[in-house]
């Protein structure tokens, strides 16, 4: 029997959300982690937000294949002793994996990764990305790649995604799956 266009999307939407009891870990697992990050590290107004799939509403199954993004802003006078004549960017980032590492001490894996220091659990990865306020809106984030600063701005991506989504109808984000923007996740 054939089945309509729509009863397909709807179809696939459902087989593509987490489950309530996944979505009640990733909440406790990110809120445990901003704990861990804000007793830590000084941070500035906003201290942190998600950012991502999690915070577009595009987290999808299945969450072991998933990312969850959390960003931390930082107090300034970290930016000046990272950012020294060779830049220290990869530094800023290993402090941030050390200070998550006191309290993840069974935590299989947390590495530096590019942009983030990324916390892997068992059933999902968190990435904890550090930035700073960008004179002019924005941040900056270090890329201890090549050692520099990459001007981003997360929150404008949400707006733009939403606005996106509102223009058509609703049926955009269910639609985009989280692999699709892993590269701009931040």
């Amino acid at each position: 029997m054939a089945t309509a266009i729509p009863q397909s999307f709807l179809k696939l939407k459902q087989n593509l959300e987490i489950s309530d009891l996944q979505e009640a870990t990733v909440s406790t697992r990110q809120q445990s982690v901003r704990g861990v990050i804000e007793a830590g590290i000084n941070l500035v107004d906003p201290f942190s937000f998600l950012t991502g799939s999690y915070s577009r509403q595009t987290l999808i199954a299945p969450l072991k294949e998933a990312d969850v993004d959390i960003f931390f802003v930082l107090d300034p006078k970290y930016y000046h002793h990272y950012n020294g004549q060779n830049g220290n960017q990869a530094g800023l980032l290993d402090w941030v994996k050390r200070t998550l590492r006191k309290t993840y001490t069974k935590t299989p894996d947390i590495s530096r990764n590019g942009q983030a220091v990324t916390i892997r659990f068992d059933d999902f990865v968190v990435d904890v990305v550090p930035g700073f306020n960008r004179q002019g809106g924005g941040f900056l984030i270090p890329n201890s790649i090549n050692q520099t600063w990459i001007s981003t701005d997360p929150k404008k991506h949400v707006e733009i995604m939403s606005a996106a989504n509102k223009a058509y109808n609703g049926d955009l984000i269910p639609l985009i799956s989280c692999r699709c923007f892993r590269t701009f996740s931040i």
